[in-house]
């Protein structure tokens, strides 16, 4: 394994430590696009895709797939083109999902598929809806969108009170013996920054004006409405545990 790959799969193993049944979600949503798109016509649109740790998933599904990659930390970006350098079935972009000129470039209903996983608490609500607006603009007719991400349940306070606590005891124990500087993510980006073949990249990063997470942690009941007025025929949660969950919608006619 190349130190590319090395990178990929401890962004993985970091992610896991938070969301321990990451790895079932991302098959759900990787074995989704395999049944219920033909394989040979398979093209995905990856949004917030990091360094290909979704994109990764999708091909080992259905290789036979084509993807694009969107993201805008430069750092990240460098790590997936770098894993992915050789081969024709995969392309990264740079862009700000707020921006409008990725619309433009795929708002023409060219993909079967679009998929994003723990990226949609970064946005403000009215950014969010915009982005799915744009989404489906993405997608022909028929087409899915999947989101992996922490999604409340809806109407059921209760049984969301020990969801969250469930979390809680997660992230105590995570977190236990370290002194809030050093999360297992903080440690990831740590070593990654400091790597010298990422020196120019991580000037870019530092000199851009990346956003913090919005934490906007909507249930899925809100998600579900924004999402039919977007464009979207149907749109629920198919796969969950505790607060994460992936939820698909159907593009309409």
């Amino acid at each position: 394994m190349n130190k590319w790959r090395q990178r990929l799969a401890a962004w993985d193993a970091q992610q896991s430590l938070y969301r321990p049944d990451r790895e079932r979600a991302l098959a759900a949503v990787s074995d989704l696009l395999a049944s219920a798109v033909p394989v040979e016509r398979l093209r995905v649109l990856d949004l917030a895709c990091g360094c290909g740790a979704v994109t990764a998933r999708i091909l080992d599904a259905v290789p036979s797939a084509r993807v694009v990659g969107i993201d805008q930390d430069p750092v990240l970006l460098r790590i997936a083109r770098e894993i992915w350098a050789d081969d024709p079935r995969v392309t990264f972009e740079q862009a700000d999902l707020r921006d409008g000129a990725w619309r433009e470039r795929h708002g023409l209903g060219q993909f079967d598929a679009v998929v994003t996983a723990a990226s949609t608490h970064w946005f403000e609500p009215d950014d969010l809806s915009s982005v799915y607006r744009a989404i489906a603009t993405s997608l022909h007719p028929g087409g899915l969108f999947a989101n992996l991400d922490w999604i409340p349940i809806a109407q059921a306070p209760g049984l969301q009170g020990l969801s969250d606590a469930y979390v809680r005891d997660r992230e105590r124990r995570l977190t236990s013996g370290r002194d809030g500087e050093h999360s297992p993510w903080r440690e990831w980006w740590t070593q990654t920054l400091a790597d010298p073949d990422l020196a120019a990249e991580a000037t870019e990063r530092s000199l851009m004006n990346l956003p913090r997470s919005a934490e906007h942690f909507a249930d899925e009941d809100w998600h579900r409405s924004k999402l039919i007025e977007a464009g979207f025929a149907e749109a629920g949660v198919i796969w969950r545990s505790f607060s994460s969950a992936v939820m698909v919608a159907t593009r309409g006619g």
